[in-house]
């Protein structure tokens, strides 16, 4: 899998931002993602909170990669990334994958469909499943590591040592 080149956009102010990524070699982005400063804070913390996010390959490391950039960039203000309000079934995915991981808080305390989380800035770097192996490893190298498990767990199995 290619690596993501993941750059900020000048937004021209201070309550919002936007990334965008691009894959190696290329000169059109693969996704975006725009956040915004609220009007609030949550437990003392100054809020940020996801406007969009657009990946326009599914399933290739992108929005994470995404999410990743943003939650930095928030917890290095030392605000905080929360969730609130409607969602798409991806978005809702991600954050109760989050969740489940113990990477989230649940900040309003319901199972509806609406719930609102704040993620641990502890996390901001590690949302996906295999952190980092999607923008540090070449599809090269995961490969061999791959035939060089196969080839350990194959000597294994037939007895040999």
């Amino acid at each position: 899998m290619a690596r993501l080149d993941i750059r900020e956009v000048d937004t021209g102010g201070r309550r919002s931002m936007r990334f965008e990524a691009y894959r190696e070699g290329e000169s059109k982005p693969a996704g975006y993602i725009k956040a915004y400063r609220m009007n609030r804070k949550v437990r003392g913390k100054t809020v940020w909170t996801i406007d969009s996010v657009k990946a326009f390959q599914e399933r290739q490391g992108v929005g994470t990669a995404l999410y990743e950039a943003v939650a930095q960039a928030v917890c290095k203000k030392r605000n905080r990334l929360v969730s609130y309000g409607p969602r798409t079934a991806k978005s809702e995915g991600f954050w109760r994958k989050q969740e489940r991981k113990g990477r989230v808080t649940r900040i309003r305390q319901t199972e509806t469909k609406h719930a609102a989380f704040m993620l641990d800035c502890d996390h901001a770097a590690d949302l996906g499943e295999d952190p980092g192996m999607i923008r540090t490893m070449p599809w090269w190298a995961a490969a061999g590591a791959a035939v060089a498990f196969v080839a350990l767990v194959g000597r294994s199995s037939s007895g040999g040592v």
